[in-house]
């Protein structure tokens, strides 16, 4: 076999060393399916997905707020809602009870009460009530099935006729926040 000279194996494995550093080179940076090339597809596909995910928690955070914008305007539709159905209790009622008597005006407060429950407050102004149909109206108020309760009352003589009533009643229903 042929013995190489000390210079010639110095070339040679000099010529390999260099070889073998492009050959990695290649193989790590430039080649389709390198390390390099994985890691930055799989970079790219990271990045793209936290992109994503900072447009979905966008998103989600916009939904939130125009969630709780449309459960304010429930709420205050609800609110409208209760007061009106107390409201139109409390005509069905007096008519049923006091059809001579004149509704003069009905006004509606609710308020939330330390987060705790709902107050509905019903100032309803009535003229010429015989002193019998108001203790017949006031009872059928609060034995009702309703919650109702008459927390005013402020009665005084008609000016027409001093037989007859002028009454101002405050009626308060309770309900749930939810």
């Amino acid at each position: 076999m042929y013995k190489l000279k000390q210079r010639e194996k110095v070339t040679v494995i000099t010529g390999l060393s260099v070889f073998l550093v492009l050959f990695l080179v290649w193989f790590f940076y430039f080649w389709e399916n390198s390390s390099w090339n994985q890691y930055q597809a799989a970079r790219r596909r990271v990045q793209a997905r936290e992109e994503l995910l900072d447009q979905m928690v966008r998103y989600q955070r916009r939904y939130n707020r125009v969630q709780g914008e449309i459960d304010l305007i429930r709420s205050r539709f609800l609110l409208r809602e209760e007061g009106a159905a107390i409201q139109g209790l409390l005509e069905r009622t007096a008519g049923e009870i006091i059809p001579s008597a004149e509704l003069v005006r009905m006004g509606v407060r609710t308020a939330d009460i330390e987060d705790l429950y709902r107050e509905t407050r019903v100032i309803m102004e009535l003229q010429g009530v015989s002193l019998p149909e108001l203790v017949e109206f006031v009872h059928r108020l609060e034995a009702g099935e309703f919650n109702l309760r008459v927390s005013g009352l402020k009665i005084d003589l008609n000016r027409r006729n001093p037989d007859l009533l002028d009454v101002e009643l405050t009626v308060t229903a309770v309900s749930d926040l939810s």
